[in-house]
Formats: structure tokens, C-alpha cells, sequence
């Protein structure tokens, strides 16, 4: 037993021996962790003013914030703008004279894209030395906001000319700035390109057109997933864009469709139409800024795409890709258009 009793105190005295040495070999992993992670911030803050970053669809929305975001951490910043007149372009050039240079962009014009890829690399130029490309973001998009066949043909072009065609020829036309300066691309995507969503026909397809495209490409491109669209100016010209599928509608479609087409946009613009495409500064959430650093200042060469979803998006995440078919049908058709009274009814035909 006494034999027996010094095994076991041995053993005990072993046991705590590795606990203490586990546990400071585990504080000491940390405390270098966290001793390389500051010494390695600390290093990108001092070599921001050094880095210029070019953004596209910078009037309003996320493309805003983002440009101001970038200027208040000390980079500099190429901002394209539909209108560099409009409120959105001379507030930035106000609020960041010496960091962001303000120019206007039109991505499905390739004048455009080729007069604002020059106008970088004179900026990269008069600054030879003190300023190298660091990185580019393709924000620009639009979208629409109904049954595909509601929309015009001009509705549905215009949203795979900015979302698609945009993102292709705005990368295109800056690849060999990319090369030379070894800069980082990050397009910003949508939950749409992974799951088509209805009354987003025509936006999914542009979106998981994007997805595809920069995939095959294997740059270094990220997509940030968290939900933009009620913050980013998305649907801030819905009422007009209503308008032109009223105007441009044939009458067996509007008879098709009856009050379900007219309840319908009445909410949605009454939902969106509050929305006022001037309110150009109207992104303001910590995680965005969180994700839009990180994206910006970490070693990203090992991501293809990067997600930070809510709890919310990640419990729909979750429901579907397990739920059968149908359920998730029911669960986008409710969480689009959850009012009974705005679904279609078949039309009741008269009777002879």
C-alpha cells in the first residue's frame, strides 16, 4: 500500500508538472500571438499613407462609407463616381482634399474605365516613390427589384452591364497596374449569387455571373457577405425604375398580373421610396468597418471569398442548404413578400 501511495503521488506530481508546463507553453504561444499581431498592425498603420486604394460606385451607399473609412485610417484613395457633381463627390472632396481624389466613372463605358485607369497611374506617377497601388474594389451595382418579367429589357441589361460587365472591365482594364504593384482585388458580392432569391431574377444572374467569374480566375478576391442592401443605396430608385416597367408593360401582362403587379409596387415604394438616393452617407456599422479592415490589412492570398454573416444569415445559411426544396421556396417567397395580400392570384375568367 505505501509502494502503492508513492506511485500515485508521483503520478500527481508528473501530472502537475505537465499542466504548469503545458499551460506556460500555451501563454507563451499567446502572448507572442498577440505581441506579433500588434507589432504587425502597427507596421500597416505607418505604411497606409503610402498605399492609394481605388473604389468604384463611391457617390453613395457602401462605396461611400468605404472611401471615408479608408481616408480616416490615412490611405489614399482613387473614388469613381456616376456624378462627380453630385453631393456624394463634393462632400469627399470636402471632407479629404489631401486623400481622396474624386473622378468620375461610368463601369459599363470602356472610355471611362480606360480615362480613370490613366488618371491612377498619373496619380501613381506624380508620387513615384511615396505611393504604390495597394488595392481595388469593385462596389458599383444596381439592381431591380420585381417579377423578371415586369422589368424592361433595358432593366434587365443594365444590371448584368454594372453587376457583371462592370466588375469584369473595371478589372480587366486595371491588370496590369495589379501586376506590377502586386495589389489586392476585392469585389463586393451577394448571398443572391450562392441562392436566387424571387423578385432578383436578374440581379442573382449578374451576381452569381461575378461569383463564377472570379472564381475561374483565382485572383485574390473577396466578397463580403453581410447583408448591404437596405445600406448601400441598392434600391434608392425604385420609384422610378417602377415607372418604367408601368410605361414599357403590354397590356396582356398588365391584365395577367392585375392588382397583384399594382399592390405590390405600391408597398415596395412605399418601403424603398423613402429612401432617398442622396442620403449618400448612410453605412455607419462597426462589423462593416471591421470586415472592410481586415479585408484591407490581412493576408488574404489563402481566400477566395470571404463570409461574415449575422446570426441570422447564418441560421438561413444553414435552413437552406439542409431544408428540401420546397421549404426553402416557401421561406424566400415569405421573407421577400411575407404580405398574403401582395401574391398573385390567377386571374378569374369571365364567362361567355
Amino acid at each position: 500500500m505505501l509502494q502503492l501511495s508513492k506511485y500515485f503521488d508521483a503520478s500527481t506530481t508528473t501530472m502537475k508538472i505537465v499542466g504548469v508546463l503545458a499551460t506556460s507553453a500555451l501563454s507563451s504561444y499567446y502572448l507572442y500571438r498577440k505581441i506579433r499581431s500588434y507589432t504587425y498592425l502597427q507596421g500597416q498603420k505607418r505604411q497606409r499613407p503610402s498605399r492609394l486604394i481605388v473604389i468604384t460606385g463611391c457617390d453613395s451607399g457602401l462605396g461611400f462609407a468605404m472611401t471615408q473609412w479608408a481616408a480616416k485610417l490615412g490611405y489614399k484613395v482613387l473614388a469613381g463616381c456616376l456624378n462627380d457633381n453630385g453631393e456624394g463627390a463634393q462632400k469627399l472632396r470636402n471632407q479629404f482634399p489631401d486623400q481622396v481624389f474624386v473622378t468620375g466613372l461610368n463601369v459599363t463605358d470602356l472610355r471611362s474605365l480606360e480615362n480613370f485607369h490613366s488618371q491612377c497611374r498619373q496619380i501613381l506617377e506624380t508620387h513615384e516613390g511615396k505611393l504604390r497601388l495597394w488595392a481595388i474594389i469593385s462596389n458599383a451595382a444596381i439592381c431591380m427589384l420585381g417579377e423578371y418579367f415586369w422589368q424592361t429589357h433595358l432593366q434587365r441589361e443594365q444590371q448584368m452591364d454594372v453587376n457583371f460587365w462592370g466588375t469584369v472591365n473595371f478589372i480587366t482594364e486595371f491588370r496590369t497596374l495589379l501586376f506590377e504593384n502586386k495589389a489586392r482585388v476585392l469585389v463586393t458580392s451577394s448571398d443572391c449569387a450562392d441562392y436566387p432569391l424571387p423578385f432578383l431574377a436578374a440581379y442573382c444572374a449578374s451576381k452569381s455571373a461575378v461569383h463564377g467569374w472570379t472564381q475561374s480566375l483565382r485572383f485574390r478576391s473577396c466578397k463580403v457577405w453581410r447583408d448591404f442592401a437596405m445600406s448601400s443605396g441598392l434600391f434608392a430608385n425604385f420609384g422610378p425604375q417602377y415607372k418604367q416597367m408601368v410605361e414599357e408593360m403590354s397590356d396582356a401582362d398588365k391584365a395577367f398580373y392585375g392588382e397583384y403587379f399594382e399592390n405590390f409596387m405600391s408597398k415596395k415604394v412605399e418601403i424603398f421610396g423613402s429612401k432617398n438616393r442622396k442620403d449618400v452617407g448612410v453605412v455607419d456599422s462597426p462589423p462593416h468597418r471591421s470586415a472592410f479592415l481586415f479585408l484591407l490589412e490581412n493576408d488574404i492570398s489563402n481566400i477566395s471569398v470571404y463570409r461574415d454573416p449575422s446570426f441570422i444569415q447564418r441560421v438561413l445559411h444553414v435552413l437552406f442548404q439542409t431544408l428540401p426544396q420546397r421549404y426553402v421556396d416557401k421561406m424566400a417567397n415569405f421573407l421577400l413578400n411575407h404580405d398574403a395580400s401582395l401574391r398573385w392570384q390567377e386571374p378569374t375568367r369571365q364567362s361567355s
